[in-house]
């Protein structure tokens, strides 16, 4: 496990709900992913380190690319899906041949039926990063990429709300491009930010998938 940067201003990080690991296969029309890292709550509160498992997933959608090798890896930036807010429900991470993804699912809300993927920005930056009030997010790395979606962690349009992202706010996984993958204060009402902790400028790219509705961010080093 890497150290944190102790650097700036100290933050204390509680117990987060972390994760039972199990690997999915669905397979569908199009598109791929492979050796994808599943994360899901653990009502015991643990924290482990996740197993790789192998997923083959779904359809292109919106603006993503009719295959991931349309694409090119680039320094960004990245913007897509549409208007309509939808629900963070997993995000998933692991190694491919010659690159590193990082899966952010969503799905949609009660009230909706919305498809393809909320709007989002995918950003390259390098430190220091400040929050929307001006707090310092200490960073292992001197470079990140900060994912921003038109999302939140729970289903607002029932009462009570819906808790559908249950498992970590600070993930280490063990990767060799990014360091870290974490929740940002937004500030911001059905906003979500991510940020992904980098070790170099890698370049990057980032695809959209459906069916169920996924941002894919590749990163090549």
């Amino acid at each position: 496990m890497r150290p944190r940067n102790s650097s700036g201003f100290g933050r204390s990080r509680g117990v987060f709900l972390l994760a039972t690991v199990t690997a999915l296969i669905t397979a569908s029309c199009g598109g791929d992913e492979s050796a994808i890292q599943v994360i899901t709550s653990d009502p015991a509160g643990t924290r482990a380190t996740t197993a790789a498992g192998t997923e083959t997933t779904a359809t292109t959608a919106g603006a993503g690319p009719a295959s991931e090798t349309d694409l090119p890896f680039t320094s960004g930036p990245f913007e897509g899906g549409a208007e309509e807010v939808m629900v963070l429900s997993d995000i998933r991470f692991g190694d491919q041949s010659g690159y590193e993804r990082v899966v952010v699912e969503f799905g949609s809300q009660a009230a909706s039926s919305a498809e393809g993927v909320p709007a989002y920005q995918a950003t390259r930056g390098a430190a220091p990063y400040y929050d929307a009030e001006g707090n310092l997010m200490p960073l292992y790395g001197p470079y990140y990429i900060e994912i921003r979606a038109a999302a939140s962690r729970a289903d607002l349009s029932t009462d009570p709300p819906r808790e559908e992202y249950t498992g970590p706010e600070y993930i280490e996984p063990g990767m060799d491009l990014f360091y870290s993958i974490e929740f940002v204060p937004s500030y911001e009402d059905n906003t979500i930010i991510l940020l992904m902790d980098m070790g170099d400028s890698y370049p990057f790219r980032v695809t959209e998938l459906s069916d169920p509705s996924r941002i894919v961010i590749d990163t090549e080093g």
